[in-house]
C-alpha cells in the first residue's frame, strides 16, 4: 500500500491498522518497522493497483513509555525561558512532532544549546520523543 508520508511509516501503520479493525479485520502489530518483511497468501490471479493513490491518514503516536525527564520551572513571564516552557507543555501534552523535517530538527537541537546551553537537552529529548525514526 503507497503511503503518502515516508517519514511517517508507524502513524501510517497505526491508522491502516484502526481502518482495517473498524472492518473487523485485525492485522499483527509488531513489526512495524519499515524495513521489516511483510508477506502475503500467494494467488496467481491477485490484482495489484500500481496506480493506487497513496494513503494519506496518520495515527497519532503514544509517547514512549517512560517520557524523558524535563522539570517545567517557572520563570517570569515573558522570559525566552518560559515561553520555551510553555511551548514544550503544549507539545508534550498534545504529542506532536515538530521534528518530522529532519533539518529542522537539528536546527531545534542547536536553538537549545545556544539559548540554554547544556541545560537545553532536556527541551530537545522532551519534543524528540515523539519523532519518528530518520531511517524511514
Amino acid at each position: 500500500m503507497p503511503i503518502a508520508y515516508p517519514k511517517r511509516h508507524r502513524q501510517h501503520f497505526q491508522a491502516i491498522k484502526n481502518d482495517l479493525l473498524s472492518y473487523g479485520l485485525a492485522i499483527v502489530s509488531a513489526p512495524q518497522n519499515v524495513a521489516s518483511l511483510r508477506g502475503y497468501s500467494y494467488d496467481e490471479n491477485a490484482l495489484f493497483r500500481h496506480d493506487a493513490n497513496p494513503y494519506r491518514k496518520w495515527g497519532k503516536l503514544k509517547p514512549s513509555k517512560t517520557p524523558p525527564s524535563l522539570t517545567i520551572s517557572r520563570f517570569p513571564e515573558g522570559s525566552t525561558r518560559a515561553k520555551v516552557d510553555a511551548l514544550v507543555e503544549q507539545i508534550i501534552q498534545d504529542g506532536i512532532d515538530i521534528t518530522a523535517y529532519e533539518p529542522d530538527w537539528f536546527r531545534l537541537a542547536c536553538a537549545f544549546a545556544n539559548e540554554f546551553g547544556g541545560k537545553g537537552r532536556g527541551y530537545f529529548h522532551a519534543i524528540s520523543q515523539f519523532m519518528i525514526a530518520m531511517i524511514m
